[in-house]
């Protein structure tokens, strides 16, 4: 590699959009976050992902904030990044005006390193099943 492709990597960044959720079932939820994918996330993911394997933890978890939807209205707070031995990761935080834990679906990091992989520096990717759920449409409804 050489040196302007190795500081290219250092550098780029794209955004991933992933489904979030609300641990009360009677109340809503972000409905996804975003966040910046970086070489650095995922060289932390990969560290802690090895913690967790070498000293047989079930998970690690580390302070790190994310793009929430309607981060404001549902007060989210305290977020984490979540990564267990099996390389999986999530984010979660705590929403006080829902009284409950909010979290990312779960992903791998092998998945996150294919996908940093194949995009470019400021490119969107939506691993969002519906991330327009709370948004109007401009289709005019049946009555």
């Amino acid at each position: 590699m050489t040196q302007q492709t190795q500081a290219a990597a250092k550098t780029k960044s794209i955004s991933v959009i992933i489904d979030a959720h609300c641990h009360n079932e009677y109340a809503d939820g972000p409905g996804h976050a975003t966040f910046l994918l970086t070489q650095e996330l995922l060289n932390t993911m990969q560290h802690l992902h090895a913690l967790c394997q070498e000293h047989q933890l079930s998970e690690v978890r580390i302070l790190r904030d994310i793009d929430w939807h309607n981060k404001e209205a549902l007060r989210i707070q305290e977020e984490e990044l979540v990564v267990t031995p099996g390389g999986a990761i999530w984010f979660t935080a705590y929403a006080r005006e829902v009284d409950s834990n909010v979290e990312t679906e779960m992903t791998a990091i092998s998945a996150l390193a294919e996908i940093f992989g194949e995009t470019a520096d400021g490119d969107t990717y939506s691993l969002a099943t519906d991330e327009d759920d709370n948004d109007e449409s401009d289709e005019p409804e049946d009555d």
